[in-house]
């Protein structure tokens, strides 16, 4: 079986070769980030925006309770019920 060439650099070069594609991609991430995040700020501000997020962070706020409750019963019904009661188990 022939060897590549990725197979016969070191680790050094390796290591050397993902810190400077690091490096390449941070600097186009870092100006996108900061254009969308002042586009984003623009966004946010309007009236709009905030009444959706008054409604979203409301609607959580209220279904919070319910989920948390759900998953408590489903985790003691997993623990305490016994596999022999439950007739819906897939058979092999």
């Amino acid at each position: 079986m022939a060897r590549t060439s990725a197979n016969t650099m070191s680790r050094a070069d390796r290591i050397k070769i993902a810190l400077f594609a690091l490096m390449v991609a941070a600097i186009p991430l870092y100006l996108v980030t900061n254009w969308v995040l002042g586009r984003l700020e623009e966004f946010f501000l309007t009236a709009r925006a905030q009444l959706f997020g008054q409604v979203l962070v409301a609607i959580l706020l209220e279904a919070f309770p319910f989920v948390l409750v759900g998953s408590i019963v489903s985790g003691l019904v997993e623990v305490l019920v016994p596999e022999s009661i439950t007739f819906w188990t897939a058979s092999a």
